[in-house]
């Protein structure tokens, strides 16, 4: 029966721990970006509590949209500044779906 790692050498088996994290860290990524993607056209308010953060949220007037095109972002390890404007928020969603297609 083949081995993939000796269990005696420890590089081999740092070698194959590191692939195995990576494969199931971009799995867990695409799983994330995929279960956000249908909330990418909600465009209900997103409700916030709080005090100095709400109160951003309501002036932006954010919504569910807007939370999860940021959390699709920052889990593909993008960065992006966030406009304050609706309408150019939309059009970055609609940029980022376009993408996935």
């Amino acid at each position: 029966m083949p081995t993939i790692a000796n269990p005696h050498s420890l590089a081999e088996l740092a070698a194959l721990s590191t692939l195995v994290h990576k494969i199931l860290g971009w799995l867990l990524l695409l799983i994330t970006v995929a279960l956000l993607r249908p909330l990418l056209s909600d465009k209900r308010p997103a409700v916030y509590w709080g005090s100095e953060g709400a109160e951003e949220s309501r002036l932006r007037g954010y919504r569910i949209c807007d939370y999860a095109w940021a959390l699709s972002l920052a889990a593909l390890g993008e960065q992006v500044p966030i406009p304050a404007e609706v309408t150019a928020r939309d059009s970055l969603i609609a940029s980022f779906m376009a993408r996935g297609k």
